[in-house]
C-alpha cells in the first residue's frame, strides 16, 4: 500500500494514459520518487532528434552490407536524421550503395580503420557510429 499527498495525484492524473508533463523541480521529485516504487516510468522526451551518420566500411562483402543497411532502415529513428555512409575498403568488384545511402571508394585498401576514419571525414552527422 502506497500514501500519496495531493501532489502526487495531481501529477498521476496529469500523466494518466500516457500523457506528459514538463516537470519542474518538485514536480520531478515526486515523478522520480514515483519511478522508484514502481508506479511511474520516467521517460525523456525528445524534441529534436540528432543526425547521425552511420559508417559502414565493407570490403567483397555485398551481402553482408546489404543486411547492415537493411537492419538501419528499420530502426524507429526519423529517416531525414539519419545517414548512412558506405566505404568501399578497396572491393574487387567495387560496391554499389544502398538508395540513399553515400558510397567513398577507397583505392587501394586501407584497412578497417582506414575505411572508418575515411567515413568520418565527410560525415554530416551531430552523432557519429560505425558498423562493423
Amino acid at each position: 500500500m502506497v500514501e500519496l499527498r495531493d501532489p502526487a495525484l495531481q501529477v498521476l492524473e496529469r500523466t494518466r494514459e500516457g500523457g506528459t508533463v514538463r516537470a519542474d523541480a518538485p514536480t520531478l521529485g515526486v515523478l522520480r520518487h514515483l519511478d522508484e516504487i514502481g508506479l511511474a516510468e520516467l521517460v525523456p522526451i525528445v524534441e529534436e532528434w540528432p543526425s547521425v551518420s552511420v559508417v559502414v566500411p565493407v570490403r567483397d562483402r555485398p551481402r553482408a552490407l546489404a543486411r547492415a543497411v537493411a537492419s538501419l532502415r528499420v530502426q524507429d529513428y526519423p529517416p531525414e536524421r539519419l545517414e548512412v555512409i558506405v566505404v568501399d575498403d578497396g572491393s574487387s568488384v567495387a560496391v554499389g550503395g544502398p538508395e540513399g545511402a553515400r558510397v567513398v571508394h577507397l583505392r587501394p585498401s586501407r584497412g578497417p580503420a582506414g575505411a572508418r576514419n575515411a567515413g568520418a571525414r565527410v560525415a554530416r552527422g551531430q552523432l557519429l557510429a560505425f558498423m562493423d
